[in-house]
């Protein structure tokens, strides 16, 4: 595999993984601390989990000096889609944990359109941390991995 490509499908898996989650209301509500009171449960509308839901867009180095426009789209009921170029990937996201404006989200994603249309695609999961810079910018990263951060507008 080139890297150019390699360093597309990075990216590109990136922003895909990082926003396909499913909101798992256990995962953001307040947790007890031993000996003191309870944290009230954040309430539906100030939850960044619920703010991910939408289409966001961003430029992404593929390397050699080279960009490219990348645009994700997470769904309410925790399924996603993202292209890049000439590829896509689609997938489900699950919400792992909610602390202040970051979220962090596992992903389950495919790409369409590559390989044997008979065989089953090969689904990778990656786990993401989106950082909200406000109500329609995040920065998205992948846990553990090495690519830069990604940033990404909110498109609708």
């Amino acid at each position: 595999m080139s890297k150019l490509w390699r360093t597309n499908l990075v990216a590109f898996g990136l922003c895909v993984l990082a926003f396909a989650s499913g909101c798992d209301k256990k995962a953001s509500s307040g947790a007890a601390v031993p000996g003191g009171p309870t944290a009230p449960p954040k309430a539906d509308a100030a939850l960044y989990s619920k703010k991910l839901i939408g289409t966001w867009e961003g430029t992404v180095d593929v390397g050699e000096g080279k960009t490219g426009q990348i645009t994700t789209e997470f769904k309410g009921d925790g399924s996603f889609k993202s292209a890049m170029g000439p590829f896509e990937m689609k997938g489900t996201w699950k919400l792992v944990k909610e602390e202040g404006k970051a979220v962090t989200v596992s992903t389950e994603a495919a790409i369409v359109g590559i390989g044997d249309p008979s065989a089953l695609p090969k689904m990778n999961k990656l786990t993401f941390q989106v950082v909200f810079e406000d109500a329609n910018t995040v920065v998205m990263s992948e846990v553990g991995g090495k690519p830069d951060p990604i940033k990404l507008k909110r498109k609708s």
